[in-house]
């Protein structure tokens, strides 16, 4: 596969049961009444170490190539063309690729009683 350069951009990703997880506690308890918290998992990763890892479990055999060519807006052609998606949303979902979204750390998880 030939990929976008941000590809190599970092993010703290959190699985969806463990999002539910923290959604069901956090409504128990007053301190997180009014307050915002960011939630993730424990690892750092860019988008091609997940996709790979995907890879890996589902048993797949995948090479990711990044090649600095691929700009934002061919990048948006290709998505809106290969998905079901608006070129709008692509545009966006594309754009926001670009930036880490690394979680800031707090003591949410420690407050669960």
């Amino acid at each position: 596969m030939i990929t976008p350069k941000w590809l190599n951009t970092k993010c703290t990703p959190i699985g969806i049961r463990n999002v539910m997880l923290f959604l069901v506690d956090v409504k128990k308890q007053v301190l997180t009444y009014n307050q915002t918290y960011d939630i993730a998992g424990s690892d750092l990763l860019t988008y091609k170490e997940m996709l790979l890892q995907y890879a890996e479990v589902r048993k797949l055999k995948r090479y990711i190539y990044i090649v600095p060519l691929m700009t934002p807006k061919l990048s948006s052609y290709w998505l809106y063309f290969i998905t079901s998606t608006t070129y709008s949303l692509a545009v966006n979902l594309v754009d926001s690729m670009k930036v880490d979204v690394i979680a800031k750390p707090n003591d949410l998880a420690k407050n669960w009683g």
